[in-house]
């Protein structure tokens, strides 16, 4: 009976703190209308694209408070996987961040078409990079609900579709079975 009432608390102790940081997720991501900004055509308006740029401030200046928040969460004792899960979680968070500052950053105009390209490739890759740890994350977070019994994630990240929409099939339905 003792162990069982352990693995109940366990449980809750698990659960409380994945819902903090469902919480912080949840408060911290773009909303719908940044979705739409960061997603619509520029048409050459200047307006456009000073709201783009003021969306990317936005975003990365509450990614960085995110990951601030995530990796300040205390680690229940009876959940000690969560210190390296928080951690890493809260390193793409500020890696996000950073990486919108640098789409953005004022920086020399490029003088020829190959450093263009190349400022564009680093960005590219970057992101790539990004998005694929992030699918780890994903991983490793249901991974660990399922190990303690906690429920799925409490907000459907539109991020991860975006993150995740170049992957090859058998790895989305990999993610998906693993939901």
């Amino acid at each position: 009976w003792m162990g069982r009432k352990a693995n109940v608390n366990q449980g809750s102790a698990a659960e409380q703190w994945f819902e903090a940081v469902d919480e912080y997720v949840g408060y911290f991501r773009p909303s719908n209308d940044d979705r739409v900004v960061l997603n619509q055509p520029f048409n050459e308006e200047v307006e456009r694209i000073e709201q783009f740029c003021r969306t990317i401030a936005k975003i990365s200046r509450n990614y960085r408070l995110l990951a601030k928040r995530i990796s300040s969460l205390p680690i229940p004792s009876t959940l000690p996987e969560a210190q390296r899960y928080r951690d890493l979680h809260a390193n793409w968070y500020s890696d996000q961040a950073l990486l919108y500052e640098d789409m953005v950053r004022p920086r020399k105009p490029a003088r020829t078409k190959e450093e263009l390209d190349g400022i564009m490739k680093d960005l590219n890759d970057r992101s790539e990079g990004l998005a694929e740890q992030f699918t780890t994350l994903q991983v490793m977070d249901l991974d660990l609900r399922k190990k303690y019994g906690v429920h799925a994630a409490r907000y459907d990240d539109a991020l991860r579709d975006y993150t995740t929409r170049d992957l090859p099939e058998h790895i989305k339905q990999q993610l998906d079975a693993k939901r």
